[in-house]
């Protein structure tokens, strides 16, 4: 959500600079920006240092814009020092509470851009004297874009061409090995010929497990009972195979909110490991799934027969969830600053 934001700046005629690492690097680049610094994929694996003392001194802004990645690593170093130096922060949300990330004893936001209602109230509770602006769900766009990838469905349907119906596991972190264990005992329940489209956050997959094999070699395994009944579509966003899914399962995935909004059955897999994962993720803030809580997900704490879930709808998805619109995103930056 930063790069859509830092594209209208640019194009107000001000001059960004981009300080960036992991994944969002190559969309940085896709929006052709030229980097102040650029870190590495993963610096827990390949680790780098940064002086944003230095930095900061030497580009002299006068706003600091971050997200709150996962794990967080340059943006909460860049946050406490520009609270430190008394530069204007701003934070942009692309989940519930993240911002909570950036540690609210040593830095604060003047201004949060929130996703929906939800986390507004929850950004209020962490910062009060910030001005908090919702701009909007970066999902919502994606997904329903992807309803018009009739390449990409195409691909999907003939990948799943078969089966009576197919489910999309959306995951990643260690949380996700319960969460499919439970969806590999509901598959062998449900009615019907069900297959599975596992899609897994890119990142994670390299992760070590607790018995030291990555974490793609430990879903695997457990993915084995099912054999051709785990369908991969390479080559088609996530956004697009959720679009042409009849269930969409995750533990708290920011595709939830898109899966629900378009129509499509949506279910937490509401494990231990998972509620443990979101609540530390979430510094303590979460406690339940917010798709769950604003009534736009069903929820599977046990195997179920997943035939259950079908024709599921959300009348409020429609209402909590709004595209995200880096026009206003720019707007309350532009009246923030002024």
């Amino acid at each position: 959500m930063v790069v859509p934001l830092a594209v209208e700046v640019r194009a107000h005629g001000h001059i960004v600079e981009a300080i960036a690492e992991g994944l969002a690097t190559k969309h940085f680049e896709k929006a052709d920006f030229r980097f102040y610094f650029q870190g590495t994929v993963d610096f827990q694996k390949d680790p780098f240092i940064l002086d944003s003392l230095r930095v900061l001194r030497h580009i002299s802004p006068e706003v600091v814009v971050v997200s709150a990645g996962s794990p967080i690593h340059l943006e909460r170093q860049f946050a406490i020092t520009a609270s430190q130096l008394q530069i204007p922060l701003v934070c942009v949300e692309d989940y519930w509470g993240v911002s909570s990330k950036l540690q609210p004893t040593r830095a604060t936001p003047q201004l949060v851009l929130s996703i929906d209602s939800y986390g507004k109230a929850i950004a209020q509770e962490l910062y009060p004297s910030a001005a908090i602006q919702i701009v909007g769900h970066h999902e919502i766009k994606a997904i329903t874009d992807a309803q018009n990838d009739t390449a990409g469905l195409a691909i999907f349907a003939e990948k799943t061409r078969g089966f009576d119906h197919t489910c999309v596991l959306v995951g990643g972190g260690a949380y996700t090995t319960a969460e499919i264990k439970l969806l590999v005992q509901s598959l062998k329940k449900s009615s019907g010929k069900w297959c599975l489209v596992p899609r897994f956050h890119p990142k994670t997959l390299a992760w070590s497990s607790e018995d030291g094999r990555t974490l793609e070699d430990v879903w695997k395994e457990l993915l084995g009972p099912l054999g051709d009944r785990v369908v991969y579509v390479p080559g088609v966003k996530t956004e697009t195979v959720v679009a042409g899914a009849d269930v969409v399962a995750s533990g708290f995935s920011t595709l939830m909110s898109g899966s629900a909004y378009i129509g499509k059955p949506t279910v937490c897999l509401k494990t231990k490991e998972t509620m443990e994962s979101l609540l530390a993720q979430s510094n303590g803030i979460l406690n339940e799934v917010p798709v769950v809580a604003l009534g736009c997900a069903d929820v599977m704490e046990s195997p179920v027969d997943l035939a259950t879930f079908l024709g599921k709808t959300y009348l409020r998805a429609q209402e909590e969830f709004q595209p995200y619109d880096p026009k206003k995103a720019f707007t309350a930056l532009s009246q923030f600053l002024n």
